[in-house]
């Protein structure tokens, strides 16, 4: 982003994620954050074909995305789906709240698996306008997730009789 520091002040790339010709780049600095949507078809000359603001009132942390959505880690309270099947005409479609800031999180399928500062939440998200929240597995600070087939990993802190543990690997089985 040659000209994102001149336009922007200060900038700072967070997260990125790539499906096919296209990188995702979640840029944040002194300006509220952005979506910058790169053509990569060429890797020697990537260049920025959009640039999308979603207006959110926190910023993320994160972008995973997938088939025709971002889902961006909104920082404080929220994951954002961004409808990404256009890169030109990016648009927010829909939002959820979680328990606690979200922090890691994967999508398998029309689930999002968000590990929180209180818990994982189990979001149903087929219907990118309402996502809802289905289940929780109650584990804190979960610091990094992992889903294979019907198998959630996460590693992360409990509590026994109100003393926090040392992180563990926790292993759970989530069918629909």
């Amino acid at each position: 982003f040659p000209d994102a520091g001149d336009q922007f002040g200060v900038v700072h790339v967070t997260a990125v994620d790539f499906v096919n010709d296209y990188a995702y780049v979640l840029v944040q600095g002194d300006y509220p954050y952005f979506i910058a949507i790169l053509d990569v078809s060429d890797p020697a000359s990537p260049r920025v074909i959009r640039r999308y603001v979603p207006g959110s009132e926190h910023d993320p942390l994160d972008i995973v995305v997938h088939g025709q959505y971002a889902y961006l880690n909104g920082g404080l309270l929220d994951i954002d789906i961004v409808d990404v099947s256009n890169a030109l005409s990016p648009h927010l479609v829909g939002s959820i709240s979680t328990p606690g800031q979200p922090g890691q999180y994967v999508i398998d399928g029309n689930y999002i698996y968000v590990g929180d500062s209180f818990n994982i939440s189990v979001v149903e998200a087929s219907d990118p306008a309402r996502p809802r929240v289905v289940g929780f597995y109650d584990i804190s600070s979960s610091r990094d997730i992992a889903i294979i087939g019907d198998y959630l990993y996460t590693v992360g802190q409990t509590w026994e009789n109100g003393e926090s543990q040392p992180p563990k690997l926790h292993i759970f089985r989530f069918v629909p």
